[in-house]
């Protein structure tokens, strides 16, 4: 069986493009200033193996990170530029919350919100600059458990 890793980023992203609250939601890090006013990036932090069943099946846990990139420069002295994307970043969280397994056919078992198998959903706010302009950023991990993923030979 081949490991699936397309599947869990995908999901993500369409999660994200559903929701609106981004101008546009990409795959990887941008090299280049992202687009529009309010940017999301999707990419993988880390895969972990947390399980393997008696018939070699296993479960995994796949942490995406989602960036989301608000330019800084815009209006830094507007409050209004901070409570937008900490609107932004609340709704995404909870839609995501709200489907923990983030919709059928999607192979991911659940959301990891609590911590079970490592760190739960978490969200860290900083600045960051990409291509010589400044942006408003916050990093968003998302574990997700997924069964499945492979089967182990003893």
């Amino acid at each position: 069986m081949t490991v699936d890793l397309t599947t869990a980023l995908t999901t993500v992203q369409s999660v994200l493009m559903a929701g609106g609250w981004f101008t546009s939601v990409r795959l990887r890090h941008p090299l280049a200033p992202p687009d529009g006013d309010l940017a999301a990036h999707v990419f993988f932090d880390e895969i972990e193996v947390n399980l393997v069943y008696a018939g070699g099946e296993d479960q995994q846990t796949h942490q995406v990170g989602i960036r989301v990139f608000q330019r800084a420069d815009v209006a830094p002295e507007d409050e209004a530029a901070e409570l937008s994307l900490a609107s932004a970043v609340g709704e995404a969280i909870s839609a995501i919350a709200a489907d923990a397994s983030l919709g059928t056919g999607s192979g991911v078992r659940n959301v990891d919100a609590a911590g079970e198998t490592g760190g739960g959903v978490r969200a860290f706010w900083g600045f960051e600059e990409v291509g010589g302009t400044q942006y408003r950023t916050v990093d968003i991990v998302l574990p997700l458990i997924v069964d499945g993923s492979a089967t182990w030979q003893a």
